[in-house]
């Protein structure tokens, strides 16, 4: 699938037109970027503590973030909520692979592009 659906009833697997932006936010966090000072211009965190409490959440969990595999485009989903996407993505860790940590995050429709607000690293 090439573009996301506004589809209020399920879930759907992600885009394409989303996966390199999400891989970039992805690879920010695995380089300990957790403020995303070095991402893509259309992402940014939903809130201040945002960035604190992820990397908190990535230290308790005792693995280290890695860029994502192809693997976790099978999981992960999103859905529509009437002003924007909520979106799933799995996280992959250098000590499991594809791990049991998620990224959270809202995708808005903006002028022909998309704007990321990234949300919470978290176990689901």
């Amino acid at each position: 699938m090439r573009f996301p659906k506004r589809d209020m009833s399920i879930e759907h697997p992600i885009p394409e037109v989303w996966k390199k932006p999400l891989e970039q936010v992805v690879i920010a966090m695995s380089n300990d970027d957790f403020e995303l000072s070095n991402c893509v211009l259309n992402a940014r965190l939903q809130s201040d503590d945002i960035a604190q409490l992820n990397r908190s959440n990535v230290l308790g969990y005792g693995c280290s973030l890695e860029p994502l595999s192809e693997e976790v485009w099978e999981t992960s989903r999103y859905q529509w909520m009437g002003e924007y996407w909520e979106v799933i993505v799995d996280l992959c860790t250098k000590e499991e692979g594809v791990s049991d940590l998620a990224l959270s995050c809202r995708i808005f429709s903006v002028e022909n592009d998309f704007r990321y607000e990234i949300g919470l690293v978290y176990v689901p």
